[in-house]
């Protein structure tokens, strides 16, 4: 039976330690000679600390063989010097390993500068990078230095403070557009075939149908849309927006809520979605909002009302999120009436 022991190995350079465990073996095992004179002048020439440097010992006996479960204990992930097609110094926590075959291989003191050229986009790799490592500290960075980690970010922030103005006490603002992407279709066959079937769904649920009316009705009143009284439109960017309900659930009861879908496209032509940015993500990190929640003795919260609708859309985007709808009509007892 093979004793299991439990020892450290240490660096002869510095303090560095590490913990191993191991079995005891019987074999053994020919002797490890030492570093060539070549390749110990070539380490001092850079210097760079070899883990069996060239001493007075000509052959030093194997005692420990290193197996894949403890072997990243002991190395480093920095890049390899290679010295010829055989051999390479690997970097480890007792110094410079000479790894590879020495059959037959010298070293050489040669330098060579190889310098490549290369235009890339590095941008969206920056932005991948930059989101994997802000999972790393979600909760401890503020969203103002969220934002400033990204320059395409940024850059958005800063056209939509430029860009907007107040009207009537409403912020009319402009779609971000994406300058590579063109709407090539109006995406109104998409938006027809889709109305026709909600209208049938609708038109046999009347409570549905009265609550759907009242809500388009409500945006109307509220001149959150307006309605295309003349065929006046922006060819460059005309979009149709199919749209439907979605019900929630909750204590008070069910409500219902109108949804535009801008991922909606002809095929082989993009979307909305596909032409605009789709800009910073704006929301609290959840942690540190319940964080910050702790800091008092009270709490206040609050709602606004249809936020996202209080904003009004410049004119020249105003036909990039048209949509179908009926003539509606009040009947004389109050009712909306849909006209057919």
């Amino acid at each position: 039976m093979r004793r299991q022991v439990k020892f450290q190995l240490s660096s002869i350079w510095d303090k560095s330690k590490v913990n191993a465990i191991a079995f005891e073996s019987s074999n053994r095992y020919a002797l490890h000679p030492s570093s060539p004179t070549d390749v110990s002048r070539f380490a001092k020439s850079k210097r760079m600390k070899l883990a069996d440097p060239d001493d007075s010992l000509s052959s030093l006996p194997i005692e420990i063989l290193i197996g894949a479960d403890f072997y990243w204990n002991f190395m480093y992930s920095n890049a390899s010097v290679k010295l010829s097609d055989s051999l390479a110094l690997v970097p480890s926590s007792f110094g410079w390993i000479l790894s590879g075959s020495r059959s037959h291989a010298t070293v050489s003191f040669n330098t060579a500068v190889h310098s490549i050229n290369v235009d890339t986009l590095t941008q969206e790799l920056d932005n991948m990078g930059q989101n994997f490592w802000n999972l790393e500290s979600i909760g401890i960075q503020t969203i103002q230095e969220k934002l400033r980690s990204s320059t395409h970010n940024a850059e958005h922030l800063t056209n939509f403070h430029q860009s907007f103005k107040i009207i009537d006490g409403r912020r009319v603002v402009h779609l971000p557009w994406k300058p590579e992407v063109q709407l090539t279709l109006s995406n109104y066959d998409t938006e027809i075939h889709r109305f026709n079937s909600w209208t049938r769904r609708i038109h046999a649920n009347t409570k549905l149908k009265q609550k759907y009316a009242k809500h388009m009705q409500d945006y109307i009143d509220k001149k959150q849309v307006e309605a295309v009284l003349k065929d006046t439109q922006n060819e460059v960017r005309l979009f149709y927006l199919p749209h439907h309900a979605v019900k929630k659930i909750t204590n008070e009861g069910i409500k219902w809520r109108i949804v535009f879908d801008a991922s909606s496209h002809s095929p082989g032509h993009p979307s909305l979605n596909d032409a605009i940015e789709a800009g910073p993500n704006l929301l609290s990190d959840i942690l540190v909002m319940l964080l910050r929640f702790r800091l008092s003795k009270i709490a206040i919260t609050s709602d606004g009302s249809q936020a996202f609708l209080q904003l009004i859309l410049a004119d020249e985007d105003r036909d990039a999120t048209r949509f179908l709808w009926y003539r509606m009509e009040y009947t004389s007892d109050g009712n909306l009436c849909i006209s057919d």
